[in-house]
């Protein structure tokens, strides 16, 4: 009876290991199919993703090369306004320097009348001078004259 019971017991026991073991298979197979689902999800994931990668890249390149077209339009815009308005300065430069030797121009030509009316003025002083001298000398000869004639008439008639 102990031989029997221990039999008994000991395929029981060999009867719960099989089932753990059957247990076990089915628990591992439910898992290896849940691991294989999430590997196959997540090797979908990842071509999403680098298909969302590839298309975002691409997208990106296709917009930064739109803007670099645009910003190399308005560069060169700009630098044709740059151009236009360094030849305006340009020739404003040269207006302006002709100006200023045209100014220059007229007043060493004003300093030029200037010294002219001074030496005029001068001269004409002179003249002046010179015709109050002159005056001064035909009174003192026509009194000279006066009195000579004065003298001889005087002269003329005494005798």
């Amino acid at each position: 009876e102990c031989v029997t019971q221990l039999k008994s017991d000991v395929e029981m026991h060999i009867q719960s290991i099989h089932e753990l073991r059957i247990n076990q298979t089915v628990a591992s197979d439910a898992l290896l199919s849940k691991l294989c689902d999430k590997d196959a999800s997540l090797a979908s994931l990842q071509e999403k993703l680098q298909v969302t990668q590839t298309s975002l890249l691409s997208q990106v390149k296709a917009d930064f090369s739109a803007k670099e077209l645009e910003w190399t339009g308005q560069v060169t815009e700009l630098q044709a306004k740059v151009d236009v308005l360094t030849n305006e300065i340009h020739g404003q430069t040269l207006a302006h320097a002709e100006s200023e030797d045209k100014i220059h121009q007229l007043e060493a030509e004003v300093d030029r009348w200037r010294h002219e009316a001074d030496q005029n003025q001068v001269e004409l002083a002179s003249l002046r001078l010179k015709k109050r001298q002159i005056k001064r000398t035909l009174e003192t000869k026509l009194d000279e004259v006066h009195a000579t004639t004065t003298h001889a008439q005087d002269k003329w008639n005494h005798q």
